[in-house]
């Protein structure tokens, strides 16, 4: 990798290391102190994550809100993908999203998420 590899806010990637068991990754950045973090989503399948660095319940973010109908969140469980779909009556489920934690979030439409800043700046 290039030593002066830059990773925007919203980027997303996946790291796969060959022949190792385990590893620890620090990727360390500004806090968004916006009011609001506007992002476009495609259809499709999107990587992301929370843009905060506080725990919260899926449900809890705006994000699940403004996913459209027969949206699908699918989050890494260690061996594979636990999947939670929006249906006429809400999510299949409440996960926790931790700092850091990405997930891919899967649209039958293109849609504008707008998540509000989940802490006071002084």
């Amino acid at each position: 990798w290039s030593p002066n590899s830059v990773i925007e806010g919203g980027d997303a990637l996946w790291l796969q290391p060959a022949g190792v068991a385990a590893n620890e990754v620090i990727i360390s950045g500004e806090v968004l102190l916006a009011a609001t973090n506007t992002v476009s989503v495609s259809t499709g399948v999107e990587a992301t994550g929370y843009y905060y660095p506080v725990s919260t319940l899926w449900q809890d973010t705006d994000l699940s809100a403004q996913a459209p109908g027969s949206s699908a969140l699918h989050i890494w469980n260690g061996s594979g993908y636990t999947t939670y779909t929006k249906g006429r009556a809400g999510w299949s489920g409440n996960p926790s999203i931790d700092v850091s934690e990405g997930f891919w979030l899967e649209t039958p439409s293109d849609f504008t998420w707008e998540e509000a800043r989940p802490f006071n700046v002084d």
